[in-house]
């Protein structure tokens, strides 16, 4: 789970497992941001002028052969994030693992909740994020209900 905050990227959890990796090691979320399926899911919920703040303080950088390479490159996977509500990618912070994104909004704060696996478990992702934006819609449509009682 990852928040935008105060122009950063900032993550407010990370479940570990051993056999998929959550990035942690690879690649600082605050300077690769858009190495991250998480991190391109919160930078494709920023208005222009906070995405053009957060991309001159931290510019697209090269971490595997599979990473977005410029600007233009960026710009296009987060209209491709905006369309599809959530991001899919393999290979771009670590070799061997696929990640995924999903938009998690309360209020002005733009979140995202991710999942990793290995790459050779590529086949169930989609299920997987499937199954995570199931369960994120029902605990925060339980959240907004408590709060409005």
């Amino acid at each position: 789970m990852a928040v935008y905050r105060k122009g950063d990227v900032e993550r407010l959890a990370v479940t570990d497992d051993p056999e998929s990796s959550s990035g942690a090691g690879w690649a600082d979320f605050r300077t690769a941001a858009d190495a991250h399926a998480i991190g391109q899911c919160l930078l494709a919920q920023l208005d222009q002028v906070s995405s053009r703040e957060h991309h001159a303080r931290h510019p697209v950088p090269l971490i595997t052969p599979f990473s977005v390479r410029s600007q233009d490159e960026l710009r296009h996977c987060l209209d491709t994030v905006r369309c599809h509500q959530g991001s899919f990618l393999v290979r771009t912070y670590a070799q061997g693992t696929a990640c995924s994104a999903l938009p998690v909004q309360v209020g002005a704060a733009a979140g995202a909740s991710a999942l990793s696996l290995r790459t050779d478990e590529l086949r169930r992702l989609r299920s997987v994020t499937d199954r995570l934006r199931r369960m994120a819609e029902a605990t925060l449509t339980t959240l907004a209900f408590s709060v409005s009682i």
